[in-house]
């Protein structure tokens, strides 16, 4: 289910999302259903939508089922390429957050990856779900000292103002196609964020921040 935050349009002023789709407050909850979510996984164990989510055992998420014995469901991915395309330039987001949980015995590094044609851009260093980890934040900057190419030369402001697709998966080295796994994951309140200043990530991600000191532990 997408929400969309009147509150922080108010806190970082209105924009208009006249010339994309994407805009900043702009959020996925999967309090209802997965949305326009999918996912390559493994044939008759597609995205779910389970009960469960950091808020609680009411608390829809996304449930994302991988195995290597299937060449398609081999990643831990989910993907979008309906309401989280656009111009994100024009929009302001220069952040993701999203919270994760691990339900496997091995470790995840998590990345987002946007799509542009054939540009695709990862992000630079992964967040590290370790073996069993309860539900976490983690907050994706989309500027080129967070970000790497790994397809194509286009450059990542011309691939922001036209992502096609966006993605969140496990990917250990950071490449064009992502790492295959035998795992579980769950995936949550996937969150537009504007210029992420200070203030804005100890309100909006503070779990992000919290995760970040122990997620190497």
């Amino acid at each position: 289910m997408k929400v969309r935050s009147l509150a922080l349009f108010c806190l970082f002023g209105c924009v208009s999302a006249a010339n994309a789709q994407i805009h900043f407050g702009q959020a996925d909850t999967f309090d209802t259903d997965l949305g326009t979510w999918g996912g390559a996984t493994v044939p008759g164990t597609p995205p779910e939508r389970r009960l469960g989510g950091p808020g609680g055992a009411t608390d829809g998420y996304m449930h994302i089922t991988a195995a290597t014995t299937n060449q398609q469901g081999s990643r831990v991915s989910s993907d979008n390429d309906v309401d989280w395309i656009g111009n994100y330039n024009a929009a302001g987001v220069t952040a993701l957050s999203i919270d994760f949980k691990n339900f496997s015995n091995v470790t995840l590094d998590m990345r987002v990856v946007v799509f542009s044609g054939n540009s695709r851009w990862t992000a630079l260093t992964p967040f590290i779900l370790a073996p069993n980890q309860n539900w976490t934040t983690a907050v994706f900057q989309l500027d080129a000292a967070h970000m790497k190419q790994v397809q194509d030369t286009v450059s990542l402001a011309t691939t922001l103002s036209n992502v096609d697709r966006l993605m969140f998966r496990h990917d250990i080295n950071g490449s064009a196609g992502g790492s295959p796994i035998d795992a579980q994951a769950g995936y949550d309140n996937i969150r537009a964020l504007p210029v992420p200043e200070p203030a804005t990530l100890a309100v909006l991600a503070f779990g992000g921040i919290f995760a970040a000191r122990r997620r190497r532990k």
